[in-house]
């Protein structure tokens, strides 16, 4: 079996979770909370997995080692742990909800060992179990947050959004070759250009979300779509950005 092919079913049975979720609250708006959480776990990688080192991917997609690990970390960074934290924060599910998705990923992270499609520097499973834990606790305190309306919270919900939808932008550059940065902080090449990637955007992001949100009349136009999401009776608009 290719190792593609559990890194495929796993990414299928995320999109579709997330698609019967905006269907059956018919509100789109919870894709852009999505891409909110996938920044969140953008930002948490940064420093676990470029900075850290803690595993490795192996799709066996690309040629170059260090691209295709990231490619294998976009389907649990960018799909299934932001995908499970929508589900739980649009129906605040309990707590034994949440213990038991962290017991499925670390029963996933498992079977991908098993596969040899994934391995471990000093990363643990009881690593991940707490993590991902305190991830779905924090999705659902986020997502009341938002719906309180302060400016902060939705400050950063539009700035992780931007972050990491810039970040996954450059990495296809990087992979399609058009684009390549090389400072030097790691002896990686691959691994240095993908350090920049995930920093290029940030002072980027943070100025055009202050913009947005704290000078929305004094600034240039900014491309980007309202999205509009209910819970509870409640409301909250936040933006897409796009790229």
């Amino acid at each position: 079996m290719s190792n593609i092919v559990p890194y495929f079913v796993l990414t299928v049975i995320s999109v579709s979770v997330l698609i019967t979720v905006i269907l059956h609250q018919r509100q789109f708006g919870y894709f852009v909370l999505f891409l909110c959480y996938s920044g969140m776990v953008y930002v948490a990688e940064l420093f676990v997995m470029v900075i850290g080192d803690c595993y490795v991917y192996k799709p066996e997609v690309l040629d170059i080692p260090y691209y295709d690990h990231i490619l294998g970390a976009i389907v649990s960074n960018l799909f299934v742990i932001p995908v499970l934290g929508v589900l739980t924060a649009v129906y605040q599910l309990r707590l034994r909800w949440l213990v038991g998705f962290a017991a499925i990923l670390v029963g996933v992270e498992w079977i991908f060992e098993s596969l040899g499609i994934y391995y471990v520097n000093w990363w643990t499973k009881v690593h991940t179990f707490i993590a991902v834990l305190l991830f779905f606790l924090l999705s659902k305190i986020w997502m009341k947050a938002l719906l309180s309306g302060k400016r902060g919270i939705q400050f950063l919900s539009l700035w992780m959004q931007g972050w990491g939808g810039a970040a996954t932008v450059m990495y296809i550059m990087s992979v399609m070759g058009i684009r390549y940065y090389q400072f030097g902080f790691f002896d990686n090449p691959y691994r240095d250009d993908y350090f920049y990637c995930r920093n290029f955007g940030f002072d980027k992001r943070i100025y055009i979300c202050r913009s947005r949100l704290f000078y929305p009349k004094n600034t240039l136009p900014y491309t980007g779509a309202s999205c509009r999401f209910r819970c509870r009776h409640a409301s909250v608009s936040i933006w897409c950005a796009c790229y």
